[in-house]
């Protein structure tokens, strides 16, 4: 599995044994390691061999799912780690035209940005532009993103999110009432929340057959 996922005819027992003893054999894991390990210039590719570029104990190895995770998030530019961790605080798949609103980039600039993390697998995208959406590829990765935001980061986020849905689908609201109850809690819009919160708990009105 190891040399399909790296594309390489042989793989060095030295590595070999570093990935088993860090994964478990676990399939998500592996992948997960494997690709920390390319962004951190820790293996190399020889011919048609992977090998380790450095010596094991001369460098910091991830040694969770989480920790490789991260690993990878933290070797993203800061500009598309910051789309990252907005599209984490949607949800974990969310539409381009929030995330859009929220994010005030210009269109070719964030479709960059979110060109590179499809590249790098942690996003999957879904649809045709403009009606995209984009998922996180585990629900743990979306997770673990979601977690490297600051407290403060996170409520103006939820807050922020919650007032770009009021815009982009103002039209169809009422489908919306429970997502903007939960963005405005978190982002501490108690009013707000506690308003959609009742919206959502009424009784909704059936189409006549």
């Amino acid at each position: 599995m190891v040399a399909h996922l790296l594309g390489a005819q042989e793989i060095d027992k030295d590595l070999e044994k570093l990935i088993l003893e860090k994964t478990e054999g676990v399939p998500f894991f592996i992948e997960e390691l494997l690709k920390s390990l390319k962004d951190l210039k820790i293996i190399e590719r020889k011919d048609s061999k992977y090998q380790l570029a450095k010596d094991v104990q001369s460098v910091a190895i991830p040694s969770t799912i989480q920790d490789m995770i991260m690993a990878r998030v933290d070797s993203l530019p800061d500009a598309t780690r910051t789309v990252l961790q907005t599209g984490s605080v949607i949800e974990r798949e969310f539409p381009y035209d929030l995330l859009k609103r929220v994010t005030e980039l210009p269109k070719q600039q964030l479709l960059t940005h979110l060109s590179a993390l499809k590249d790098s697998e942690l996003l999957y995208e879904r649809g045709i532009y403009p009606q995209t959406s984009y998922i996180f590829r585990h629900a743990l990765t979306r997770e673990v993103v979601y977690d490297s935001i600051l407290a403060r980061g996170k409520k103006n986020l939820h807050e922020a999110i919650g007032k770009a849905i009021e815009e982009v689908y103002k039209e169809n609201l009422g489908e919306y009432y429970g997502p903007l109850a939960e963005h405005f809690i978190a982002g501490e819009s108690y009013e707000k929340g506690a308003e959609y919160s009742r919206l959502e708990a009424r009784p909704r009105k059936r189409p006549h057959s």
